[in-house]
């Protein structure tokens, strides 16, 4: 899969004095209880997995965003309900416009996923860099067999044959490697650790915002923040292999990530000849690509 460039192109379509927040991630990576612990804010309002890039233009955004929401039974909350602002359902611009005049931030949770039509990605970075260039991105991250376990537990819970360990990993690389391409090439992206978000923690996120989340740190605990071991799993020798590369990945990603990423800007070319010219994020980057050949 290929990333389009990163490009200015359009302003976000918000009032002045309010920004566009997205949180982004691979499915059970900790997306919604971080979305959640931001709409606890009475300065944030992110809609639930909009496909804001899908609905460009498109008039009557409320009625289908929200009937898709009250088809699994949702609750009206801020992350799942597109409240009556409008006189006439409008298009999705009309709506973040209008809540940007309440709010200092606006946006969307985005999941990426597998499922989505092979330009899912490719369009997600065109809308944002169009219309978000400046907002503010947090992707969100959790150990891979963690999202792997609790993806199968909660597939298990509805009925539903569990995915293959293959792809699910193939999720969570295609989300490190759009984290990586934004955080190359917009001004705000930062990444949140699911199992490593403490109150000092949603201070800093806070901080960074300008916004107060001293009271987010209730929507953080052992329910929502589980641990899990490879024992008892029941992966094939080769699923567990994959996990523990995968593993080993996010292990030096985080390393990295407490670093600050230095230099991000540094590392150009792939084929140098000099190994010193190689950074520890343009490692982490040929090895997400590398990982993913092997999962094709």
């Amino acid at each position: 899969m290929k990333f389009a460039l990163w490009r200015r192109s359009k302003t976000a379509p918000l009032p002045p004095g309010s920004g566009g927040l997205f949180v982004i991630g691979a499915p059970r990576t900790g997306t919604t209880t971080l979305q959640n612990a931001l709409n606890h804010s009475p300065e944030v309002y992110l809609l639930g997995e909009a496909n804001l890039h899908l609905e460009v233009g498109e008039p009557n955004f409320a009625a289908r965003y929200n009937a898709r929401h009250d088809s699994v039974s949702h609750q009206k909350t801020k992350s799942t309900f597109c409240p009556p602002i409008l006189k006439v359902d409008g298009t999705c611009e009309d709506y973040l416009t209008k809540l940007g005049q309440s709010y200092k931030w606006v946006g969307e949770k985005i999941v990426v996923n597998s499922l989505h039509s092979a330009d899912w990605v490719e369009r997600l970075t065109k809308y944002h860099c169009e219309r978000f260039y400046k907002a503010h991105y947090l992707f969100t991250f959790r150990h891979p067999l963690a999202t792997v376990r609790s993806t199968h537990d909660l597939q298990r819970i509805a009925g539903h044959a569990p995915d293959s360990v293959t792809r699910l990993l193939d999720n969570y690389l295609v989300a490190m490697q759009l984290f990586l391409c934004a955080l190359r090439n917009l001004s705000h992206t930062r990444a949140v650790f699911h199992e490593e978000v403490t109150p000092v923690e949603l201070q800093r996120i806070g901080a960074w915002l300008g916004i107060d989340l001293r009271d987010a740190a209730a929507y953080y605990n052992d329910t929502r923040v589980r641990t899990y071991a490879l024992e008892g799993a029941g992966f094939d020798a080769d699923d567990r292999a994959r996990v523990e590369r995968v593993a080993e990945l996010y292990s030096t990603f985080k390393r990295e990530a407490r670093a600050g990423f230095d230099t991000p800007q540094l590392e150009q070319m792939d084929n140098h000849l000099s190994p010193q010219h190689y950074t520890s994020l343009g490692r982490i980057d040929r090895e997400v690509r590398t990982l993913r050949r092997g999962m094709a």
